[in-house]
């Protein structure tokens, strides 16, 4: 009996591929079998592939006519022989023991799935990899070994949803339906997958340990692509029309679709084309409809979404242009004195770079005060500037713009502004 099936999608990987499968080859567990999925690939992808398959007779290698990473995956679910299927993307690798590892936790508990947490990595300038551990459950860590269900558990909604990080009993994906978008190209199109696996699950998992590792700086990379909204839009859209899975979650997909429609276009703006309007506006249309309609009937609000989020979905839903003006940005001060104009303001950050911002902007606008929560530091001065409570500043000053001058934690001040009340059109943030 074949244990996992390890399904790897790929295209034009010609640089990553030797890695990734040899990861798969080299596991701990010798009872699954790896399929490689290939969708034209004219790099040498292929004759590396073919090189792997006959050094390892559990290779099998198959071709998709349609450049799809759905199609792919889709494919190589019905060929799969194992009792577990697992996903991995051919720009990554995994660590030697996390089939084994993870076949028998899902095996001892009888798991639809089990998850795990994960490692994303780069290469830095000097050609060495850097890794950052994604920790799922770090504030709920009770939460890690027990058997879940979705129904019971709401917070399984707000994970991250890659599917490449655990693996799936067949017979549930299979009895289930549940399969991939099969859109053009690759990215995004795990959303509508690992919703409904969330959605059936009557006994998932998650551990703690950390076995795949996820390549980000991949130029290619679905990560770093210009059109995370329109994906985001294919995917839930698939969603909704899936009417015997949406019943009944409703408020919990037309938060995560609020949630990905602000992620996506905050992450996209910084590198915006000059046409990336007019190329996103029937999408941004999409998700105004949906998500003005799912308000009205009381899917989303303000205590499920959080302060934090429903703030900016709120400005981003009465005005697409206002949103993209007051969001954030990798600015100058240049930059930041356009936007803010003429009006009084309040360096948050006592630190180096709030002395840097301040002998800067001293004299071109009016700096009423520094704002920090060290309290060892309220009621003194900076330059003759009081540095003072947040609290305190909202009572003596409480039209003014603030500056968040921190490098680090900076999103943590933003929110905490916003849950004090500010505006988010007078929060803004130097970025050096």
């Amino acid at each position: 009996m074949i244990k996992v099936s390890v399904i790897l999608p790929s295209l034009n990987v010609a640089d990553y591929i030797e890695e990734c499968i040899r990861s798969a080859m080299n596991q701990t567990l010798k009872n699954l079998e790896i399929i490689s999925v290939d969708a034209g690939s004219e790099d040498g992808t292929v004759e590396i592939l073919k090189k792997c398959e006959q050094e390892d007779s559990r290779i099998k290698l198959l071709t998709s006519g349609l450049k799809s990473y759905g199609k792919q995956v889709n494919m190589g679910i019905e060929a799969a022989k194992g009792e577990y299927i697992a996903i991995l993307e051919t720009d990554d690798f995994v660590d030697l023991h996390m089939y084994e590892d993870l076949y028998n936790v899902a095996k001892k508990n009888n798991a639809d799935f089990v998850l795990a947490d994960f490692d994303r990595f780069f290469e830095n300038e000097k050609g060495i990899r850097e890794r950052i551990t994604i920790n799922t459950w770090k504030d709920n860590p009770e939460i890690y070994g027990k058997i879940l269900k979705a129904k019971e558990l709401s917070e399984l909604y707000h994970i991250n949803p890659n599917l490449w990080r655990g693996i799936y009993k067949k017979k549930f994906i299979v009895n289930n339906n549940i399969r991939l978008n099969e859109t053009f190209g690759a990215a995004y199109q795990d959303i509508c997958y690992m919703h409904r696996v969330i959605m059936h699950a009557k006994r998932a998992l998650f551990v703690p340990e950390s076995y795949y590792r996820y390549r980000i700086d991949r130029e290619g990379s679905s990560v770093n692509s210009v059109k995370g909204l329109q994906y985001s839009y294919q995917e839930y859209k698939l969603l909704l029309e899936k009417s015997e899975v949406v019943k009944g979650y409703e408020s919990r997909i037309f938060c995560l679709m609020a949630i990905s429609f602000i992620r996506e276009i905050i992450q996209i703006n910084p590198r915006m084309t000059k046409n990336w309007k007019e190329d996103n506006i029937v999408y941004y249309i999409w998700f105004k409809a949906q998500l003005l309609d799912s308000i009205k009937k009381g899917f989303v609000n303000e205590k499920l979404l959080g302060i934090y989020n429903w703030r900016k979905l709120k400005l981003l839903l009465s005005s697409f242009d206002d949103f993209l003006f007051t969001i954030k940005y990798p600015g100058n001060t240049a930059s930041i004195l356009q936007k803010i104009g003429n009006v009084g303001i309040i360096i948050f950050g006592a630190g180096k770079l709030g002395h840097f911002l301040f002998d800067k902007l001293k004299d071109i606008v009016s700096i009423d005060a520094f704002c920090d929560n060290k309290k060892s530091l309220w009621n003194t001065e900076i330059k003759g500037k009081l540095i003072l409570s947040l609290e305190k500043c909202l009572i003596n000053y409480p039209d003014n713009t603030y500056l968040i001058a921190i490098n680090n934690h900076s999103e943590l001040i933003e929110r905490q502004l916003i849950e004090m009340g500010i505006p988010e059109n007078k929060i803004f943030k130097y970025m050096p």
